[in-house]
């Protein structure tokens, strides 16, 4: 229900009504951060074409230059951004790392997300080329 907090076993969450639709939020350290806002109105998928398109092909697009994984398991939500590796956990406190190399990146994203990633060619100067970023 709107304006309503809802807590899961991985965070507390609340939809509220604003004058486009509805904000969906977190609540992250006591503090509550929006996620995203949406309206009611009807999509369909000719609607989604165009962005996806751009988000894949685009040199420009943030998702062909930088690393973005993320997982849901029942006892937690992982997030990987470049090189910067969070584990939430509970509402407790979230364990932060820095990953300072492509093998412990790689390794990463085989055990905490279960990717193969031992084939993909051309991985290597990819994460090398984020790691530089940062």
């Amino acid at each position: 229900m709107a304006n309503e907090e809802q807590v899961t076993p991985l965070g507390s969450y609340r939809f509220l009504r604003s004058e486009v639709g509805f904000v969906l939020q977190t609540k992250v350290e006591n503090d509550w951060k929006t996620l995203y806002t949406f309206d009611l109105q009807s999509q369909y998928l000719i609607d989604f074409e165009i962005g996806n398109y751009y988000t894949s092909t685009n040199p420009n697009s943030s998702f062909l230059r930088r690393l973005v994984v993320t997982r849901l398991s029942k006892d937690a939500r992982y997030a990987l951004h470049n090189n910067s590796f969070s584990i939430y956990r509970n509402n407790d406190k979230p364990e932060k790392r820095i990953l300072t190399s492509v093998n412990e990146i790689k390794e990463v994203m085989m055990s905490y997300y279960k990717l193969d990633v031992s084939k993909l060619s051309g991985l290597d100067d990819k994460l090398e080329y984020i790691l530089q970023l940062e």
